[in-house]
């Protein structure tokens, strides 16, 4: 977390995105924004208030990677297997329905 001030005496909060989440935040390297005071005492104390967010959303976006890795092999087999399924089951269901169709303009000719 870093403070910086303009020449207009208003305090920014800035803040170096780690390299790991880059990727998350659209190739953003840094946050950067007003913290809307002059007061180095109140600036303080709302830079530490939105590091904390951003400490909360960095380890919020790693458990959410961490818990994405942790599928295993297994799993994914189950999914594609039950995917398989469901998608053998819907041609099915399609295949008997045109035939069922194609059966029935057969008998009325």
């Amino acid at each position: 977390m870093n403070l910086c001030r303009k020449s207009t005496g208003v305090y920014y909060y800035q803040r170096r995105i780690p390299n790991d989440l880059i990727e998350a935040f659209n190739g953003k390297k840094k946050f950067m924004f007003s913290l809307q005071t002059k007061d180095r005492q109140e600036a303080i104390k709302r830079a530490r208030l939105e590091g904390l967010k951003h400490d909360q959303e960095f380890n919020s976006i790693r458990r959410r990677r961490e818990h994405i890795e942790r599928i295993s092999e297994s799993d994914l087999e189950i999914i594609a297997i039950r995917d398989n399924h469901a998608f053998r089951s819907a041609t099915f269901s399609v295949f008997t329905s045109a035939m069922t169709q194609l059966f029935i303009q057969l008998a009325t000719r």
